[in-house]
């Protein structure tokens, strides 16, 4: 039997962006048994989750506390996609 990528993502909330970009592949993607999938959010994860995941996906995870998502994700040496959902270099631009 092969082994299943473990999936966690890691949120502060539920948006849409959440909801259609990262849990909805996701959730598909371990319907067809490709990969373990598991969410939490940003204030109940534990660094025990991290080390059980193989890939962490993070979405508009900005607050300053969330840097220990990373720093546990590097710690363990495991795999991170952040997703910036917008581009937020262009949000101030001045004309």
């Amino acid at each position: 039997m092969q082994n299943k990528l473990r999936v966690l993502t890691i949120l502060d909330r539920l948006i849409p962006s959440n909801i259609i970009g990262i849990i909805r592949p996701f959730l598909s993607m371990q319907k067809q048994g490709d990969i373990e999938f598991r969410l939490s959010y940003t204030r109940f994860y534990k660094e025990r989750d991290i080390i059980q995941a193989d890939v962490i996906v993070l979405c508009r995870n900005i607050r300053p506390e969330d840097l220990n998502i990373i720093y546990y994700v590097k710690k363990h040496g495991k795999k991170l996609i952040y997703v910036i959902d917008d581009n937020f270099f262009d949000l101030y631009k001045e004309s």
